[in-house]
């Protein structure tokens, strides 16, 4: 008999697309607001990787990295972009256009999964509009990008931001357990 179990909770963070008129900090204390608390914020990134952006939010994009300490349902990443629109919305221009970005995401010891309001032949549907975009896969000791990776993710800019999210999202796991077996004494 088939024995079915509940996956491991995952690693959440973003990659948040930023122009020159938003404030990082005010962006960042948002995403906390929602997500709670950040363990890991990476550098300041040129996006200059694509120009789709630019006629919505304007040339001189940067890119920063930001993970969360509260790992979460690997279920829950059609509410997680709902949730990252919903703060989007907080920083349209007056006249229109976002200033900002939000590629929600979450990562295990496996792989690393953006959402996606946009369908792909690669990609799997989840629910309310979502679906699951396979980015990045770890093997033998570091991410491989597949043929429809976006081209910054492809490129290893992340990677060590990455690698350092994997990390904490292994010692949080860790601490889970311990914590977990220190409870049934």
């Amino acid at each position: 008999m088939l024995i079915l179990r509940a996956p491991l909770p995952v690693k959440l963070f973003a990659g948040v697309l930023l122009a020159p008129d938003a404030a990082w900090e005010h962006v960042r204390g948002r995403l906390e607001a929602v997500w709670g608390p950040a363990d890991l914020v990476g550098a300041v990134r040129a996006f200059t990787f694509s120009d789709y952006y630019e006629p919505e939010m304007g040339p001189g994009l940067v890119r920063r990295m930001i993970a969360f300490e509260r790992l979460v349902d690997p279920a829950c990443l059609p509410g997680l972009k709902i949730q990252a629109n919903g703060v989007e919305r907080q920083f349209i221009r007056s006249s229109g256009g976002r200033t900002v970005n939000v590629d929600v995401g979450v990562l295990d010891y496996h792989r690393v999964v953006l959402a996606s309001t946009k369908e792909g032949r690669h990609k799997i549907y989840l629910a309310r509009g979502v679906w699951a975009d396979l980015t990045l896969a770890w093997r033998k000791g570091r991410f491989e990008s597949f043929p429809w990776t976006f081209a910054d993710f492809a490129t290893g800019a992340y990677d060590e931001f990455l690698t350092a999210a994997r990390e904490r999202y292994r010692l949080a796991l860790r601490q889970a357990r311990r914590a977990a077996a220190g409870a049934g004494d």
